[in-house]
């Protein structure tokens, strides 16, 4: 069959993966110029940030299976970090709780990329192909529209197609479903997140007497503005040097989501330096919205599908909110399509 994939996420991904190694024709249709969604690692002059997705974990058999195939191409590789848990604001570091238990994470190398243009390579990606409709025609098949790439272009007619897969965010998934399943979509719920990229003179941490190195890799933000702050260079295969990716609160990036990038750099290094009582300061700093991020109410279910009219939908949004259930939600809509 002739099959568009709508989206180049990991869910988009691992359904044209799976659906071309069954023999299908597919097309990948993809707004941004490169692969992957939140999957995503921005490269700058001082070294990589995983600005998206930090790590992934595996824990349904086949998605352990996929990343053990992943470690053998040498494409990730275990992060031995202990995450703590810190309070937002605190005088002594020493108070930060110690981290417990430990939970196998990975991550892609040399970034968190590595893992969507491994699963991209290959595949007709279109980038650049922003699809604004999805039509079935009288024949049974399906035509999609992509937005003009210009001013005074036209939109671009693509297909005929048999089978649409639509691996969007859920609010934008549903714009492009049928009825049926378009009221399945908007019930997910997804918040944005602000990431701020922080970079310090090399090295910030002498010795574990530092503030920082009492906090840690890693850690898990209890309260304030930041939710999550984590050491790029701890990362296997990363560059040297010392790189901070700080993320907001879902409910804070819902409440600043129109602010200036500079005040949101501000705000958070500000929330930083609280948190892990430095007051060191940075010689490099970015800002970047997540405006579809995280996943506050899923479907609990693995995939939208209607064989009748041969359209269905995937995403981390129908079951859960990791890397694994948007691979998971990818590969199990190809399975039902087969």
């Amino acid at each position: 069959m002739k099959i568009a994939v709508v989206g180049a996420g990991i869910a988009g991904l691992a359904s044209a993966r799976r659906l071309v190694d069954d023999g299908h024709a597919v097309t990948v249709f993809e707004r941004h110029d490169s692969p992957g969604g939140r999957i995503a690692t921005m490269r700058t002059e001082i070294g990589g940030f995983d600005h998206g997705a930090q790590y992934l974990t595996a824990r349904r058999p086949e998605f352990v299976q996929q990343v053990d195939r992943w470690l053998r191409a040498g494409l990730v590789e275990p992060w031995p970090v202990d995450v703590h848990s810190i309070e937002a604001a605190v005088s002594d570091p020493a108070s930060h709780a110690p981290p417990t238990g430990h939970t196998e994470r990975w991550v892609g190398v040399p970034g968190m990329s590595t893992i969507a243009n491994a699963l991209a390579d290959g595949l007709d990606v279109r980038h650049q192909a922003r699809v604004v409709s999805v039509d079935r025609t009288r024949d049974g098949v399906w035509s999609l529209t992509c937005a003009a790439e210009g001013e005074g272009d036209e939109n671009v007619a693509e297909g005929p197609f048999d089978v649409v897969v639509v691996a969007l965010p859920a609010g934008a998934a549903a714009l492009l479903l049928p009825p049926a399943l378009a009221t399945l979509a908007r019930q997910a719920r997804i918040e944005p997140c602000w990431a701020v990229m922080v970079g310090f003179v090399e090295p910030v941490v002498d010795d574990s007497s530092d503030a920082l190195a009492r906090v840690g890799d890693a850690a898990f933000v209890n309260g304030g503005r930041l939710a999550w702050i984590a050491r790029e260079s701890s990362k296997p295969g990363r560059r040297a040097g010392e790189r901070w990716t700080l993320h907001a609160q879902s409910g804070w990036s819902v409440e600043h989501f129109d602010d200036d990038p500079e005040d949101i750099k501000t705000k958070l290094l500000r929330a930083f330096q609280d948190a892990t009582a430095t007051r060191e300061q940075p010689v490099y700093m970015h800002a970047y919205r997540w405006s579809q991020a995280l996943v506050r109410a899923s479907l609990e279910r693995d995939h939208l599908w209607d064989a009748a009219q041969r359209i269905g939908a995937c995403g981390d949004w129908c079951r859960g909110y990791r890397i694994e259930d948007a691979w998971v939600s990818g590969t199990s809509l190809a399975g039902a399509i087969a």
